[in-house]
């Protein structure tokens, strides 16, 4: 979500609502989560993030995660971010392995660099620090063959 954070949440939350009212799954509403609880994380509304977050799991439907595993990293993603943000580092932990376990299943040098920018940030959370920096060093040199995961790996590291 590079550039304007506010006016992209803006842009997601219409349309999440547009979509919000239809039953079911809507693939729609589960990329619109999956950005608001990135966005909003980006803008200290954890509570809100966590929401949207939540919502976009119960969205996915296994085909959808199975066509798009970097789609499903991102959610997963986002919410390690959340919850530790949150404190609630023990919770962040099932979806760290699910990150592992959707990673392995894909060869996308995007989705590997945000599955190792996910661990790295459960594993310095956790005091795993040099783990942690280690995991981020390699993820920063694959991301630089990838301008757009090079932000987002960027930004972990600060």
């Amino acid at each position: 979500m590079a550039g304007n954070t506010e006016l992209a949440v803006r842009c997601f939350r219409r349309a999440f609502a547009a979509v919000e009212g239809i039953p079911g799954p809507v693939h729609v509403r589960y990329t619109a989560c999956s950005n608001l609880a990135g966005g909003l994380f980006h803008l200290g509304d954890i509570e809100g993030g966590l929401r949207f977050g939540l919502l976009g799991l119960e969205e996915a439907l296994p085909d959808w995660v199975a066509k798009d595993p970097h789609a499903a990293i991102l959610l997963r993603r986002n919410l390690v971010r959340l919850l530790i943000a949150a404190g609630e580092v023990s919770r962040a932990r099932e979806h760290v392995d699910e990150v592992a376990v959707l990673a392995a299943r894909t060869t996308s040098p995007r989705a590997l660099i945000a599955a190792a920018t996910t661990r790295a940030t459960y594993e310095m959370a956790t005091g795993s620090t040099d783990i942690a920096l280690t995991r981020l060093e390699e993820a920063l040199a694959r991301a630089r063959s990838v301008p757009a995961a090079l932000r987002d790996t960027l930004g972990c590291l600060v």
